[in-house]
């Protein structure tokens, strides 16, 4: 087991977590200082969250959170137009934390009407100051705050990673109530390429219970981490897609940062 996973996992057992985050924060900052520093630098005009908001939702690094953001875009994208029309009119980017991937819709796509929508209050007032050509919303309670079948695309990146496996149907029904007929749903899950983040115990229950979760007081946190197996995952989004295309992480690491991929359309 990696150094780093076992002091993960002795933090976890001791209800050291809030520590182990810290350490984190700290150890990301360190590692990315020059870099941030001369990206910066070479780039005064460029909109950057927060340092803490970076780290919880995405990696602190800023010039891979400007390109990275873009590449998914572009990436989601495709896929829709491999399944769907070619230009979607209302995009949804849910969990979309500090707008890493929503900003360069508008760019790729003008014609759209894009929206994003997140459970942290304070990143949505920052994505609305710096962005306000994008519809920014707060989650509330489960439940998306728009009306029955209003997108053609609703993207949800790191989302189900970082939600209890309890609440997951409960997010896909609610995807599939704010989708237009045929349109298409693009989310990511843990799988096999981040088995090596388990402990021997915690990826028994994965295998034999199809899914598993680290708790953490607070959702949507990176140290809540949900893990599924494919199967598990795509019995769960039959119940209301079909599944188009399926990319395993561990074999497409290209993709999305090597997080499973499924892009579904609704039935």
């Amino acid at each position: 087991m990696q150094i780093r996973q076992l002091i993960k996992n002795t933090c976890s057992l001791l209800h050291l977590t809030t520590v182990l985050d810290e350490l984190n924060f700290q150890y990301q900052f360190i590692l990315n200082y020059f870099d941030n520093t001369h990206f910066r630098k070479k780039n005064p005009s460029l909109k950057l969250p927060l340092n803490r908001d970076l780290y919880e939702t995405f990696q602190l690094n800023y010039q891979r959170y400007s390109e990275d953001g873009l590449l998914a875009a572009k990436e989601i994208i495709n896929w829709y137009q491999l399944y769907a029309s070619p230009h979607p009119t209302h995009i949804l980017d849910w969990g979309c934390g500090t707008a890493r991937i929503i900003q360069y819709m508008p760019q790729i796509l003008p014609q759209a009407i894009c929206y994003a929508a997140d459970i942290h209050s304070k990143r949505i007032e920052w994505n609305r100051k710096y962005f306000p050509q994008i519809l920014f919303d707060i989650i509330e309670y489960n439940q998306f705050p728009y009306p029955k079948l209003y997108f053609n695309l609703v993207y949800g990146i790191s989302v189900f990673t970082h939600i209890h496996h309890a609440e997951q149907v409960v997010w896909l029904s609610e995807i599939h109530r704010i989708l237009t007929t045929g349109g298409i749903a693009i989310v990511s899950t843990h799988g096999s390429n981040y088995h090596h983040q388990l402990s021997t115990k915690q990826l028994r229950i994965l295998n034999s219970e199809g899914v598993f979760t680290n708790n953490y007081k607070e959702q949507g946190h990176l140290l809540m981490s949900t893990y599924n197996n494919p199967e598990f995952f795509h019995k769960m989004a039959s119940q209301y897609f079909e599944i188009e295309a399926y990319y395993n992480g561990k074999t497409h690491p290209d993709k999305l940062g090597g997080q499973d991929i499924w892009v579904m359309k609704k039935r």
